[in-house]
């Protein structure tokens, strides 16, 4: 319970820094807190400060026929420390592309601000798209999800290609999946690469 006692208002990142000097370790205001400390005791949280930090920054190309973009993306910080970026690619191109992955990236942020995991709403995005009937014209989802306390990062969908920190491919490279399966599934990825590289051609 913090209060001013009579005191002049302080605000509660000046307590922050008192308690991080006090303790020896970075503390930060938790979101749900009141910006000031008044003359009545409130139960204030602090958190420790995350010790990566991020900067965003983003660029949109419209096809040469077309006026907007069919991409969309949001960004989203946690509770919990985790950063996460939304990434959905409009299939086709113009204005309804854009107002598909635009629903999307919307859905998808809406449903990490409730709490969900990365997973279950890939998972209902998802589905809600699908049952719009739009198989063939989906919008594509991906997220990044950045841990600003580790400093690790994961994705979803994985395609345990490239991916930092993916289990199957570790298991790949430790020789626990046979060589042949694993190079069965580059190929079918390259393909799959290659074919969406080619989609407008």
């Amino acid at each position: 319970l913090l209060s001013t006692k009579g005191r002049a208002s302080r605000t509660v990142e000046e307590a922050a820094d008192y308690l991080s000097v006090l303790l020896d370790m970075r503390l930060m205001s938790a979101r749900r807190n009141p910006f000031f400390i008044g003359q009545d005791p409130v139960c204030f949280f602090f958190e420790e400060e995350p010790f990566y930090c991020y900067m965003t920054g983003t660029a949109r190309a419209a096809k040469e026929t077309e006026e907007v973009s069919g991409d969309n993306f949001a960004f989203f910080e946690a509770d919990d420390g985790n950063f996460t970026i939304v990434l959905s690619d409009g299939m086709g191109s113009g204005e309804e592309a854009c107002r598909d992955s635009e629903a999307v990236a919307d859905m998808t942020e809406t449903m990490l601000e409730a709490g969900l995991p990365l997973e279950m709403a890939v998972q209902l995005v998802n589905s809600a798209v699908a049952s719009e009937g739009k198989e063939g014209n989906m919008p594509t989802l991906d997220l990044c999800s950045v841990d600003l306390y580790e400093g690790s990062c994961r994705f979803e969908p994985c395609l345990h290609d490239r991916e930092p920190g993916c289990a199957v491919h570790a298991a790949a490279e430790a020789g626990e999946i046979s060589a042949e399966r694993w190079e069965r599934y580059k190929t079918l990825l390259a393909g799959v690469r290659e074919a969406w590289k080619n989609r407008y051609h």
